[in-house]
């Protein structure tokens, strides 16, 4: 029941940040997206095109999301016996493919210390909260940082070790979400670079919704529902290289040789 109660809470308080809203809502999208019969790999003759029409795509999928249906949807994802959430920043190895409360600044507060986190849901076990960068520069340190981090993922995969692929993919998610904030509230105060920061926000949001399809399919293999390690390994491949193409934008998107 606490449990319940707690969930019901973190949903009315995503309520109060829509910048956590549409993380989510990029983050359903492409899960739903992947797992449609449509291949998602179909080309078009004209990539301007192509562009046009899965941003469209991609908005009318959003559009569709019940947001409270995020966290059920996942869990029920996941038929292994495990955690039903985690913490953002858990990197626990029964954390990977789960459902993680949002980094919410609405919700802080009641997640601070383990004995506030006690009172609302002692079932979760807590950690402490990720930080964010101390300024603009700092974040995209980090950002690099974390960029050279997700490269290390791929030859985990190859090796088959899908716990430890996953462990660093939970590592990477919540560092990029603190930093890449940093980067978009320097943007959007800046006029000049308003253009630049609508081009920062959507890759951003796509890279989080990249990283958060890879973290569920890595903890479909290691539940077995993809079948055998040859399969498994084509399958997080393809999430783990399109997070990093949509990283590779991410960085491109940024603004050269501005210090915030």
């Amino acid at each position: 029941m606490k449990l319940t109660l707690f969930f019901l809470f973190v949903g009315l308080g995503r309520l109060t940040s829509g910048f956590s809203i549409r993380r989510q809502q990029h983050q359903n999208a492409r899960v739903a997206s992947k797992n449609s019969t449509t291949d998602k790999h179909e080309a078009t003759h004209d990539p301007s095109c192509r562009q046009t029409e899965d941003s469209i795509n991609r908005r009318q999928a959003m559009n569709s999301v019940i947001q409270f249906a995020i966290p059920v949807g996942i869990m029920m994802s996941n038929p292994r016996p495990c955690k039903a959430a985690c913490l953002s920043g858990d990197t626990s190895a029964d954390c990977i493919g789960i459902y993680k409360l949002p980094l919410d600044d609405a919700v802080n507060s009641y997640i601070d210390t383990p004995e506030h986190l006690a009172v609302i849901s002692p079932d979760l076990r807590w950690v402490p909260m990720t930080e964010y960068p101390k300024s603009y520069k700092a974040a995209k340190e980090e950002l690099v940082e974390m960029q050279a981090k997700l490269k290390n993922v791929t030859p985990l995969v190859l090796k088959g070790d899908f716990t430890a692929a996953g462990m660093q993919v939970l590592g990477i998610s919540p560092r990029v979400t603190m930093a890449g904030r940093i980067v978009l509230r320097t943007l959007e105060s800046n006029k000049d670079f308003s253009m630049r920061y609508m081009r920062t926000e959507d890759a951003f949001l796509e890279l989080l919704a990249s990283l958060g399809a890879a973290d569920i399919v890595i903890g479909q293999a290691l539940n077995g529902s993809l079948g055998s390690t040859t399969m498994s390994q084509i399958q997080i491949l393809d999430d783990v290289r399109n997070a990093e193409k949509e990283f590779k934008e991410l960085m491109n998107a940024i603004p050269d040789n501005f210090e915030g």
